[in-house]
C-alpha cells in the first residue's frame, strides 16, 4: 500500500480533504506517522518487530492517506483521472471534471505527483465555495 508523507497529509487535511467512507475505526491496512516513525496498525514499518502498533500510534499519530483513498475520493466526487509515467523524470497525475477542466501535478514520485494535483484541485474547489 502506498501512502502520502505526513506533511502532505496535513496540507490536504488543511484544505478539507477527507477520505470517503471514513468511519473513525482503526483497520490493519491503515498507516500512521507517530513521533517521526511510520506505522501500520499491524506494527512498525521498519526498525521494530512489534506485532501490533501501540494504541498511542493510532490515537495520537497522523493517519496517512493511501493512494487508494485518494482515488476513491476522486471517483466518489465525479472526477476522472490519468496517470503518466515519464521515464527519467517522474510522474504526471491529471484529474479532470465533467467539463474537461484539468488539474495537473507532477512529481519525482507517484505520491508527490498525486499530492501536487490534489492540492491544486482542493484549492480551486475552496475558491468556488
Amino acid at each position: 500500500m502506498v501512502y502520502l508523507e505526513k506533511e502532505d497529509v496535513l496540507r490536504l487535511k488543511e484544505l478539507g480533504f477527507r477520505p470517503p467512507y471514513e468511519t473513525g475505526e482503526v483497520y490493519a491496512y491503515q498507516f500512521y506517522s507517530h513521533k517521526d516513525e511510520e506505522w501500520s496498525h499491524g506494527g512498525q514499518i521498519t526498525g521494530s518487530e512489534l506485532l501490533l502498533a501501540p494504541q498511542e500510534v493510532y490515537n495520537q499519530g497522523v493517519k496517512l492517506f493511501t493512494i487508494d483513498e485518494i482515488f476513491d475520493w476522486i471517483h466518489v466526487n465525479g472526477y476522472g483521472m490519468r496517470l503518466v509515467k515519464n521515464i527519467g523524470s517522474g510522474f504526471k497525475f491529471i484529474v479532470f471534471d465533467e467539463d474537461g477542466i484539468e488539474y495537473k501535478g507532477t512529481g519525482g514520485t507517484l505520491t508527490k505527483a498525486i499530492f501536487n494535483t490534489m492540492e491544486k484541485l482542493l484549492i480551486k474547489r475552496n475558491e468556488k465555495r
